[in-house]
């Protein structure tokens, strides 16, 4: 949630948070200036709008806000924050600064070869094997056969080549 700082003429009691789509826009309900309930402040700019005058995206007049929101650097790195709010708060947990947690994500989001356990690099996320050695391109080959040829499910194939791996 957006926190704002109260200039003088307000009071926090005043004052009350309205949340709409995740988004904090600040209300005066005891100014004056209010002609009616629909009124609010722009955080950025300090002036009254009417409901319809504020973005409902960024919480500031349209004014005031970029001319694409979703496009602005701020957006972005809102959004990428929020979709890793998980992970970045695990490794934090964990003991790293918030820094060192941004810094270990995208390290983080690359799959791991079953068979030697090093990182496939410049591959989707549903990678299972690296066939950069001799045994990872072998059952690389063997899990491929066995869906395709023998006509397991994928599940199966991969639960086959785990077992053949344990043994």
């Amino acid at each position: 949630m957006l926190h704002w700082r109260l200039g003088s003429g307000f009071t926090p009691v005043s004052v009350a948070y309205l949340e709409i789509a995740g988004d904090a826009r600040m209300k005066d309900t005891a100014h004056p200036a209010f002609p009616d309930d629909n009124t609010f402040l722009c955080p950025n700019c300090g002036e009254f709008y009417l409901e319809s005058e504020v973005n409902d995206l960024t919480g500031w007049c349209y004014q005031c806000s970029p001319d694409s929101a979703v496009d602005s650097a701020f957006f972005k790195l809102e959004l990428y924050l929020a979709q890793n709010a998980d992970a970045i708060e695990h490794y934090m947990a964990q003991g790293r600064s918030l820094w060192q947690a941004l810094d270990f994500l995208p390290q983080s989001r690359r799959p791991l070869c079953l068979v030697c356990g090093n990182e496939i690099k410049g591959a989707k996320g549903s990678a299972v094997f690296c066939r950069k050695n001799p045994e990872c391109r072998r059952y690389s080959r063997r899990y491929v056969y066995l869906y395709s040829e023998r006509g397991r499910t994928k599940i199966t194939a991969l639960a086959q080549i785990m077992s053949e791996l344990n043994s």
